[in-house]
């Protein structure tokens, strides 16, 4: 069985996501809500990737241990940077609390219902072809 790639998901998300942030604009009223979703989108795309490359670190190692490490670490970067960039928005930029949090909930509940599915997909994989290439063609 192949390592399951999360790319393909990880830029079907953001761009859907893109599409709808920027989409808000034309909606009168919703310039900065619209201007938070894109922020948001970017950070989340952002913040998958570098989590996603942690976990495949992890992974590559051989070790469980090590692979779970990583699994929990990148949540918690993940609820800690989140936290830190809505305290940060609120503090310097003071928009509306709800044109900030829905935005950013809805890119938060996205990006990570993506990456579980890609770390359930990767549990399936037998622990041998975990850390290493497929040889399987396409």
């Amino acid at each position: 069985m192949r390592q399951p790639k999360p790319w393909r998901s990880l830029t079907v998300t953001t761009l859907l996501l893109m599409v709808v942030a920027v989409g808000l604009r034309g909606i009168p009223g919703l310039d900065e809500v619209s201007d938070l979703a894109v922020v948001s989108v970017l950070f989340f795309a952002l913040l998958t990737f570098v989590s996603v490359r942690l976990v495949q670190r992890g992974l590559k190692t051989g070790r469980p241990v090590r692979f779970v490490s990583a699994v929990m670490l990148n949540f918690i970067i993940r609820l800690l940077a989140s936290a830190a960039l809505v305290v940060i928005i609120l503090l310097t930029v003071r928009p509306d609390p709800a044109a900030l949090l829905i935005p950013f909930s809805i890119c938060y509940l996205a990006f990570t219902v993506m990456e579980t599915i890609w770390l359930m997909k990767l549990n399936r994989v037998p622990p041998i072809n975990r850390g290493q290439p497929s040889t399987e063609g396409g």
